[in-house]
């Protein structure tokens, strides 16, 4: 919107309907998950977080280097027909 009007290309109403779409938001009319609706409370968002043991990573990263030896690079890089 400011882009509109620092460019002067603002169309007539635009002003009004994003002040009506303010409104809304504000008085709970028009839903936005996390503004206005279905806030996680600050306690409820203190997760534990998630610690991998070393042997997953590592049958991970194995599994990771086994896939990028299996690709045919050339092919890759070929034109597509």
């Amino acid at each position: 919107m400011v882009k509109l009007i620092e460019s002067g290309s603002n169309p007539a109403g635009a002003g009004a309907a994003e002040l009506r779409l303010a409104d809304a938001d504000q008085l709970g009319e028009k839903i936005l998950v996390g503004v206005n609706k279905f806030k996680v409370k600050e306690e409820e968002r203190d997760l534990e977080n998630l610690q991998d043991d070393p042997e997953t990573i590592n049958r991970q990263l194995q599994r990771l280097a086994a896939v990028k030896a299996s690709r045919r690079w050339e092919k890759s890089r070929a034109p597509c027909g």
